[in-house]
């Protein structure tokens, strides 16, 4: 069977966000644009059969685990000092990041589950490997994302980004490489991300957690600027 032919029209429209982030960061839009590129050549799917070899993923991907309690950024800064939630909070804040930043995608199959899975556990999987905004830390997070998801667009975002890093200086430029490389290591060695309920973990230490990860001698990833 031959595979799905789309419009080259529409291709263009859809590799735009691809472009704009060779130019710069991109917004969600660009995000989403490059997830439909790929959908509709059917890699998504093949994404979705590499997440569901691992049972754990597929525990929580059938049980289509939702949180039991919403919590606002306020109460989450509320919690203790050093657990995951205060630590997300403060991370969202210190970026002024919306949490409802991504797309939200239509459906009830598996994969628009763990597509938007993906999303809204993105920057709680920042705080947990302690990579930061920089340019650098979201590629570290591109990398370790497509290591434990094999992820399309998270591969292309990277790829972006790395052409950016040309006009940057040596030293940059090796810092962002070091990230992507950190990122790749992680990803191999930690427990599956994806199949964790993370937001029933707000109160947990980060250390607690990055231990039961396999990942404590090895975060933050980053370390965390100090101030005067």
């Amino acid at each position: 069977m031959s595979s799905p032919v789309s419009e080259p029209s529409n291709d263009l429209d859809d590799l735009a966000g691809f472009v704009r982030y060779m130019d710069g960061p991109g917004n969600a839009g660009d995000n989403a644009s490059i997830s439909r590129f790929f959908q509709k050549r059917g890699i998504q799917q093949q994404m979705i059969q590499c997440v569901l070899d691992k049972d754990e993923n597929r525990d929580l991907i059938d049980s289509r685990y939702k949180p039991s309690e919403e919590w606002s950024v306020q109460q989450l800064l509320d919690l203790p000092s050093g657990s995951l939630g205060r630590s997300y909070a403060e991370f969202l804040e210190e970026h002024h990041f919306n949490p409802h930043f991504f797309h939200g995608v239509e459906g009830d199959g598996d994969l628009p589950y763990v597509l938007n899975r993906l999303r809204s556990t993105h920057d709680i999987w920042h705080v947990i490997l302690g990579f930061d905004a920089t340019e650098a830390g979201e590629c570290g997070m591109n990398a370790f994302t497509f290591t434990q998801c094999s992820t399309p667009t998270t591969c292309m975002l990277m790829a972006a980004k790395m052409i950016r890093s040309l006009t940057d200086s040596h030293t940059d430029r090796n810092h962002l490489l070091k990230a992507i490389s950190d990122g790749i290591h992680l990803g191999l060695v930690a427990d599956s991300f994806l199949a964790i309920q993370w937001e029933e973990n707000w109160k947990e230490p980060l250390h607690s957690l990055r231990k039961q990860l396999k990942i404590d001698q090895l975060t933050p990833a980053m370390p965390s600027p100090t101030h005067d």
